[in-house]
């Protein structure tokens, strides 16, 4: 099973100069899970209904330092949608969640 998601991949053209990619890809869900074992202890799994792509991707997808502290990165860092599974006493599978921040965006 696979996702769609907009991944901006950090670039050095010949010359030095910085860049960045940026390309629609479908992706293997274990990135969205964390790998084949599913969330780690504290961790919850998303089927994700919506994202945003707000200022701060505006910032990554134009190239902008600073932004990005992994490469590829997978825009977004606002989300709505239910937990597929979890790791965490404070989460049910099927809850409905709204997730911003905690890196998401930045590193995740």
């Amino acid at each position: 099973m696979t996702y769609r998601a907009l991944v901006a991949e950090q670039t050095v053209a010949d010359d030095g100069t910085p860049g960045i990619e940026v390309a629609l890809r479908d992706l293997p869900d274990e990135r969205a899970t964390g790998g084949a074992d599913g969330p780690g202890d504290g961790e919850v799994a998303l089927d994700v209904l919506h994202s945003s792509v707000n200022y701060k991707d505006g910032m990554l997808l134009g190239g902008r330092p600073g932004i990005a502290r992994t490469s590829p990165l997978v825009a977004g860092i606002d989300a709505v949608g239910t937990v597929a599974a979890s790791g965490s006493p404070a989460f049910d599978v099927g809850d409905l969640v709204v997730l911003n921040g905690a890196g998401l965006g930045e590193s995740r």
